[in-house]
């Protein structure tokens, strides 16, 4: 199993609905998504970066929205999805906008996060967690970084 995080930008706020979870109000900035996938993490993380696909996960509502893109993926190839959520919800710059996001299937608050100030300490984060970042190419393909 493979533990991601998207590194998201929104240009724009939206109001998105979010399933049977209702409408989530996402402003313009930096959010933060933890996932896992238990056979092949890149065509998981391919899926969330196509803007047309049949609605399965939270994360795949937050994603097709006019204005919205991820900056980076990064990768981790133990199953620690759960932990980075802690991890990251222990920033200081990091906020919880909506409840059980992306973790129904476990006991933390959420797995999506909005980061005030950037990606900067993330990144380090994810670095010394044994993350690395992959390279999403121009055509919304992973390639080697």
């Amino acid at each position: 199993m493979s533990t991601y995080t998207l590194l998201i930008k929104y240009t724009k706020r939206h109001s998105v609905e979010v399933g049977a979870k209702g409408y989530i109000d996402i402003k313009a900035g930096s959010y933060l998504y933890v996932g896992s996938a238990k056979k092949s993490w890149e065509k998981r993380v391919g899926r969330h970066l196509k803007k047309e696909k049949k609605m399965r996960w939270h994360i795949d509502y937050l994603l097709t929205t006019a204005g919205t893109s991820v900056s980076e993926v990064w990768i981790n190839h133990d199953n620690c999805e759960c932990d980075t959520a802690k991890a990251i919800s222990n920033l200081k710059n990091s906020m919880i906008i909506a409840k059980k996001i992306g973790s129904s299937d476990c006991h933390c608050p959420t797995h999506f996060f909005a980061l005030q100030n950037g990606f900067k300490c993330v990144r380090e984060l994810l670095d010394k967690m044994g993350f690395a970042p992959v390279k999403i190419g121009s055509t919304s393909r992973l390639e080697p970084f």
